[in-house]
């Protein structure tokens, strides 16, 4: 899930997000203001150490100072449902506005701030705030909309106080997209994922003139997203994790650059595209994004291919290729490319970059790891599954 101002788009391996299939052929890239477009270089910088860690990519927080605001009790624990296919993979929430029923939402680590589509909330429900909300991109939709001011639940568990969020009032298919969910202008059947009203973003680079929803909901702005393995239907967010839950993450934090945005509520944003990873002897940066679909790996010289083990100029990692995936210092998981790919499992696009594209690993790393934000600290951390 993508959001930004400017409206240049580029063109990789496709996510198509509406409708609910998925397609290898052109993808729009990231950006917001204050945000980096360029991404990162995604040139091979390093294989797996003999001792098991990444070389010469990142440096640990041994001390694991960014968990100081944390008590010793975990907070709120909210309930995911998640779809797993060969086609397509992604996680929805249930959201509540105002005193209008519940509705559902695609969790997005790639975009911050809900947003609704019109018609999905009464007007009593929420309150114009006068400002225009960033373009947004979802897939093959450039979506634009109005902030609203509202009260809002999520999974049940109230936000303390009203949020800024966005109305999506009008879209339009970008460019080279002939045929989309919006192509008909009638912005209320909009659906992401075939099925949803919303997105909830909770991404770590912020979106201007949005609340972040899940560091309003809490007291410390830190939250793990716990997925099941591949093929499992439920999962949680778990908010204000406690002492004891994030020292699971301390040997493995990607520290983060502070991004020139600010949230609605004064948050300061991070860079979350480069968190770093490995696969194979490739090594690289990388965005999780958990509404993004298949790992998408941009390559910049032709000897990149063969670090990872496929052919130059190759589209996809071909079945029966194995693979050896790493984030930051964790340790390494082993897989080989079954006959049928599937997205979050081991459905991964490769190419050259056009434009500054950057890599996403998709929603691959949820079904490996739980995976934690931390915005006191400015890091992204990843641990093994309970």
């Amino acid at each position: 899930m993508l959001y930004r101002s400017s409206m240049k788009t580029h063109h990789f391996i496709s996510k198509v997000l509406l409708p609910t299939t998925f397609a290898l052929a052109g993808a729009c890239s990231q950006g917001s203001p204050g945000f980096d477009e360029a991404g990162s270089s995604s040139t091979a910088r390093g294989a797996f150490a003999e001792d098991g860690g990444v070389a010469a990519v990142f440096a640990t927080d041994a001390a694991g100072d960014g968990d100081a605001a944390a008590s010793g009790e975990n907070g709120q624990q909210i309930a995911l449902t998640v779809t797993s296919t060969a086609a397509d993979s992604y996680a929805v929430v249930d959201v509540a506005i105002g005193a209008d029923p519940p509705f559902k939402a695609v969790v997005d680590t790639g975009s911050s701030g809900l947003r609704v589509v019109q018609g999905a909330v009464t007007s009593a429900s929420w309150t114009a705030a006068g400002i225009v909300a960033p373009s947004v991109v979802y897939g093959a939709i450039e979506a634009n909309g109005e902030v609203m001011t509202a009260t809002v639940k999520i999974g049940g568990v109230a936000i303390p106080s009203p949020i800024k969020v966005e109305h999506i009032t009008s879209a339009r298919c970008t460019p080279g997209h002939a045929t989309c969910g919006a192509a008909n202008g009638d912005v209320s059947a909009l659906r992401f994922r075939g099925e949803t009203k919303a997105v909830l973003g909770i991404g770590m680079r912020v979106s201007p003139g949005l609340s972040h929803p899940l560091a309003a909901l809490g007291k410390h702005a830190q939250y793990i997203v716990a997925l099941g393995a591949y093929g499992a239907t439920t999962g949680n967010l778990l908010v204000d994790p406690g002492q004891a839950e994030l020292d699971r993450f301390r040997p493995n934090l990607a520290h983060l650059k502070p991004s020139a945005a600010l949230s609605a509520d004064g948050l300061t944003g991070w860079d979350d595209q480069h968190v770093p990873f490995c696969i194979n002897s490739f090594c690289g940066e990388a965005l999780l994004e958990m509404a993004g679909g298949a790992a998408r790996v941009v390559l910049a010289r032709a000897p990149d291919f063969q670090a990872i083990g496929v052919a130059s100029g190759a589209s996809l990692i071909p079945t029966g290729t194995a693979l050896r995936e790493k984030l930051i210092n964790d340790s390494a998981v082993s897989l080989t490319v079954g006959a049928t790919p599937s997205v979050g499992l081991d459905a991964i696009a490769v190419g050259y970059a056009t434009g500054g594209t950057t890599t996403s690993l998709g929603i691959l790393p949820f079904f490996q790891k739980d995976v934690l934000y931390d915005f006191a600290a400015g890091t992204i951390g990843v641990a093994d599954k309970k």
